[in-house]
């Protein structure tokens, strides 16, 4: 009987995944634009944050330009770009973003604000 099984197929990489989303969404402009412009814009805010978080100002302001959000936010603990950037103590990136827009006052899932974990850190 578990002969004639098929075996499991591999879980896919984030490569993998990425890719298939790529084609998929670049085939079809009508229905799936939408789909493309949502996942291009979380891309493109990962990519950012993960800038911040390496304190590389020349990296955040190429993202920016890109059109990343000064209000983007890691999924997982609802830190925006001014938390991470706060709790680097990286002056330089935390002006920048405030100067742009961003609020001093946001929160993380925690509830607290960047000048808390600016403090903590």
């Amino acid at each position: 009987l578990f002969r004639s099984l098929s075996p499991m197929p591999r879980k896919p990489d984030l490569e993998d995944v990425c890719v298939w989303m790529d084609k998929n969404f670049g085939e079809e402009e009508g229905r799936n634009r939408r789909q493309k412009d949502t996942f291009w814009s979380g891309r493109l805010n990962t990519e950012f944050l993960k800038a911040v978080m390496d304190s590389d100002l020349n990296e955040v302001n190429k993202w920016l330009q890109y059109g990343a959000s000064v209000h983007a936010k890691c999924s997982l603990s609802g830190d925006g770009a001014v938390h991470i950037a706060a709790s680097l103590n990286d002056d330089s990136i935390l002006r920048k973003l405030l100067e742009l827009g961003a609020s001093p006052s946001a929160k993380n899932k925690k509830g607290q604000e960047p000048i808390h974990v600016a403090v903590w850190h």
